[in-house]
């Protein structure tokens, strides 16, 4: 079983952190709380930093006006940021306090 670290954290950003921890989620036919999933995660789980090309839109991409804004679309997507806990997409705040093994993005490209 996962577990949640928070120590040394400010009681402030600790509140943010239960208050994103109780959102609740639907997935593989159930409704948790993020922390209930994950708290059902293996304690060797893998976190993993991944660039924001999953949030790519075709249809925006076709229509934007240029070949310019076509780059600089794609451009914002790669700075983004993603973070991954096991399968689960979560918020910078819920990966820090999880504790694992973080896989880079070079990393994941190496082992393909």
């Amino acid at each position: 079983m996962a577990h949640i670290d928070t120590t040394g954290w400010k009681p402030e950003r600790i509140g943010r952190l239960n208050k994103l921890l109780d959102k609740l989620i639907r997935s593989e036919g159930q409704v948790k709380t993020q922390r209930q999933w994950i708290e059902d995660m293996p304690d060797d789980v893998t976190k993993e930093v991944i660039d924001g090309m999953i949030d790519y839109n075709r249809t925006h991409f076709n229509r934007l006006t240029s070949d310019r804004a076509q780059r600089e679309y794609i451009a914002r997507l790669k700075e983004k940021r993603n973070y991954v806990v096991g399968d689960m997409l979560v918020p910078k705040l819920v990966f820090d306090a999880v504790p694992g093994e973080i896989i880079a993005d070079a990393d994941r490209k190496g082992a393909t």
